[in-house]
């Protein structure tokens, strides 16, 4: 199996096809953080409103405008074909801060 030219596991792939992360959701009692971008083309960022319905308990989520699923800027929403460089640099300081703040929150 190939995407965008590189070799892919098939049983990999048809397992992550397959895959439904909302039965482990539903399971989850840890407190949990989700962010995505607003130009995230791998996952809608509108998964966001499920994720709260479906977690018990302590749930934060966010979107944030302007970035990937790399979480990565992307103002210009180059999808996959913008992946090669965002890859090279640091994660969003928007998505850090946001984790920065959650982490701060919960070790009080």
């Amino acid at each position: 199996f190939r995407i965008q030219g590189q070799k892919i596991n098939a049983k990999w792939m048809r397992e992550f096809i397959s895959y439904d992360p909302k039965i482990d959701l539903k399971k989850t009692k840890v407190p949990v953080m989700a962010i995505t971008g607003g130009n995230d083309i791998q996952v809608d960022p509108e998964d966001l409103k499920t994720m709260q319905v479906l977690a018990h308990g302590d749930i934060e989520t966010h979107e944030i405008a302007g970035i990937s699923h790399l979480l990565g800027e992307d103002q210009e929403n180059n999808g996959l074909s913008g992946y090669r460089r965002q890859v090279k640099q640091p994660v969003d300081q928007r998505v850090l801060a946001q984790l920065s703040e959650w982490l701060n929150k919960r070790i009080r």
